[in-house]
């Protein structure tokens, strides 16, 4: 990677939605157990509104989660995308 993303994360950086799935070992290999909380931090700190989801089933690849505990991620995640911008 060629940033840690919640190092650029600033006042003005867009509303995040973010997910994932504690069966995602591509993420475990890429140290997402130390990235999330940074981010989630960063996010915090600047006042960034956002969600942040895990849940248990999904691998990675899991697109809309149909069929595991994420399904609907995507329609939660238009939901709050909605909500941000009718604020």
């Amino acid at each position: 990677y060629w940033t840690n993303i919640s190092s650029v994360v600033t006042e003005d950086y867009p509303p995040v939605y973010h997910w994932y799935g504690k069966k995602d070992l591509m993420l475990l290999a890429l140290n997402l157990h130390e990235q999330s909380p940074k981010l989630e931090q960063s996010l915090e700190k600047n006042h960034v509104p956002h969600e942040y989801r895990v849940f248990e089933q999904p691998g990675h690849g899991a697109a809309t989660g149909e069929g595991t505990d994420a399904d609907g991620w995507l329609n939660d995640a238009v939901a709050f995308w909605e909500a941000q911008t009718t604020n």
